[in-house]
């Protein structure tokens, strides 16, 4: 390959009239195959190492093929970035970049092509490219890597920068100012921020929608990372993988409110949201009085799935009493913690009569189910809030196969749950046997006078294969975390989440094909969190297996090593 190291300006013109001249047609020949081959980059200058560059401003890219000008325009830049804009000018598959300024002293640039570059029939490159030059003796050598995830799967396109670290990060430190190193996914999801000096930055994933190179709140889909980037000579910085998540600032109001006989208050909202954020904020719900008098009046439990995604759901007030209420939720529980005020409903008129509904039971969770001895917890959903003291312990009883009585206990997680708890055993039939006649509301109706059975199994080891292998956790800080591997199974929804005791397994599973995973549980909480931006929290480490796995009955997979990097 042809090294420029003189006149660029002239051997500009040169190497793009050599090329020019090679490409006299855009389309394809008339019949063949249909063109479904995005372009790629066949070579630019300077080329990608060169060094001791002299101090021009321009820079030129040859493309495999013509490209949509457009395209290329809004996903090719220059890094380290600046608030002035660059002037593209194009000459048949060659773009020229003018930088609005001399390179400087003694620094490497690097030159991202993203792979939203699409040729004419919409066809986009397979990846993003990068090279580097410098107008000092060496190019910089620090790099992470990663993958985005939209969701379970790879996200292409989106912009991953690299921003100088500061005492405190939020939607406002982002899109405030531009990131210093910039780079797009593949369309495998991958990323490589290649060529970056030593140092500590933080990253962050976003959806560029108006390629304006920087992080748009809260318009603009973002990934939190699950460490800040800290890269050190002789080595890259561990991988980071971004899972993109979205804001949703659209007003929530409150549509009706309505009191049902058992002091439940029905509320419908403008919009879905997830049921987490009542379940887990109710100190920030309450019913305020028209008669300021008495006070605000706090919820005690939430009869939703607190995993379901509603516009209506069911809180239980239990001292409410009759006369004018409204309720009221601070608006932080909808937008980003720093918004202030109340979201209120309409006054409505409390007011009880004879409460004549029977409770029931709504569901049984492992009803039906085959499952594992450590999965021994069934969950009893109750139409409304149940009276707990009437309720005894022979209320609910877990039978055998030969109607023996299993040792359970319970335990009431709110006033419409209860759980009971078994030892684990492997290879049981089992019969849960729920006695209405001993199930009384709060106003003293009896669910029924008859015994309603549910039945459920656990896993026999004869069916079961296993897994085998190691786990290794790079990164020192999350060395004393809780790890946990999870194997989603490819002929169903199924997923199995294991506790590691330690860096070697052994795990039992159901015969099949399995996708695996892994997340360090930094809080404790038992599932991953992808981080948040306001008030700004890391995202939870985690890892993918690259291969799938198949599992055997009575046989054993071993060899498996996962790498937390």
């Amino acid at each position: 390959m042809i090294r420029f190291r003189r006149f660029p300006a002239i051997l500009l013109i040169i190497f793009s009239a050599l090329l020019f001249s090679q490409c006299a047609k855009i389309e394809p020949p008339p019949g063949g195959p249909e063109d479904k081959t995005g372009p790629s980059v066949l070579s630019t200058v300077p080329v990608t190492g060169a060094v001791k560059i002299p101090r021009s401003n321009t820079v030129a890219i040859a493309f495999s093929e013509t490209v949509d000008h457009r395209t290329a325009e809004a996903n090719c830049f220059i890094t380290p970035l600046t608030e002035k804009k660059l002037k593209f000018k194009w000459r048949g598959k060659i773009l020229n970049i003018t930088m609005p300024d001399s390179f400087a002293e003694k620094t490497t640039y690097i030159v991202n092509i993203g792979s939203s570059v699409a040729d004419f029939r919409g066809n986009k490159m397979a990846q993003s490219f990068q090279f580097a030059f410098s107008t000092g003796d060496s190019i910089n050598q620090g790099k992470i890597t990663g993958k985005i995830f939209q969701g379970p799967n790879p996200a292409s396109g989106m912009s991953i920068g690299l921003y100088d670290t500061v005492s405190a990060y939020s939607y406002k430190t982002f899109d405030s100012v531009i990131p210093k190193f910039l780079t797009q996914s593949g369309g495998d999801g991958k990323y490589i921020l290649d060529y970056l000096p030593y140092g500590k930055f933080v990253a962050l994933a976003f959806k560029d929608i108006n390629n304006n190179k920087r992080f748009d709140y809260p318009d603009e889909d973002y990934g939190i990372p699950s460490r800040l980037t800290n890269i050190k000579a002789g080595g890259e910085s561990p991988g980071i993988d971004f899972y993109m998540r979205r804001t949703d600032t659209t007003s929530a109001a409150i549509l009706s409110t309505s009191v049902t006989l058992d002091r439940l208050v029905k509320v419908r909202f403008s919009r879905k949201f997830p049921g987490k954020l009542l379940a887990g904020n109710l100190d920030k719900i309450f019913m305020i009085a028209e008669d300021s008098g008495r006070g605000k009046l706090y919820p005690s439990s939430l009869f939703e799935n607190p995993e379901d995604t509603l516009t209506t759901y069911s809180l239980f007030f239990p001292k409410i009493e009759e006369g004018s209420w409204r309720l009221a939720l601070e608006k932080g529980l909808f937008s980003t913690p720093d918004t202030i005020g109340l979201i209120e409903g309409s006054l409505m008129q409390v007011k009880f009569g004879v409460d004549q509904n029977r409770p029931t039971v709504v569901a049984v969770s492992q009803s039906g189910q085959t499952n594992f001895p450590s999965d021994s917890t069934i969950e009893i959903l109750f139409s409304e809030p149940i009276d707990k003291i009437y309720a005894s312990d022979t209320m609910a009883i877990i039978r055998n196969s030969d109607s023996s009585i299993v040792p359970a206990s319970q335990n009431w997680k709110d006033d419409f749950r209860l759980d009971l708890s078994i030892p684990p055993r492997w290879g049981g039939n089992y019969r849960l046997d729920i006695h209405q006649p001993l199930i009384r509301d709060m106003a003293g109706n009896i669910s029924g006078d008859s015994v309603k059975s549910y039945s459920f199994k656990t896993y026999s080891k004869d069916s079961l294969g296993a897994i085998s292998g190691t786990m290794t956790v790079f990164s020192g800080e999350d060395s004393l975390a809780q790890v946990y591997l999870k194997f989603n199974s490819l002929s169903n929804k199924q997923f199995f989440q294991e506790k590691m005791g330690g860096k070697e397994f052994r795990l039992s599973l159901p015969g099949g094909k399995y996708l695996l995973s892994g997340f360090i549980d930094r809080n404790g909480n038992q599932k991953q969190d992808i981080g948040f931006l306001t008030p700004f929290e890391l995202a939870e480490p985690s890892a993918v297996y690259p291969d799938t796995i198949r599992v055997r009955p009575r046989f054993e997979t071993a060899g498996i090593d996962f790498l937390f990097k």
